[in-house]
């Protein structure tokens, strides 16, 4: 996904809160390392660079990640 007209700060929000992330940090000789979920948990809703395709349900949560963070987006119901 490559959203344009954002900054990078925004992108990096947008890319975090859809698709999750997985993070990790020495302290001393410690590793913590974990992993937050996002929004699209399935590899198969990805359907090419700047599309995905979910159900109805998640509709509301997607929506609000690109408004919250001022993308662009165009939204079309697919009946099957």
């Amino acid at each position: 996904m490559k959203p344009k007209g954002l900054s990078p700060k925004e992108k990096s929000a947008i890319q975090r809160g859809l698709f999750g992330y997985k993070f990790s940090q020495r302290i001393k000789s410690k590793l913590y390392s974990g992993k937050k979920k996002g929004a699209v948990n399935k590899e198969e809703y990805r359907l090419g660079n700047g599309v995905i395709m979910v159900p109805s349900t998640m509709e509301n949560k997607i929506l609000e990640i690109l408004k919250n963070n001022r993308a662009k987006y165009r939204s079309q119901k697919i009946w099957t």
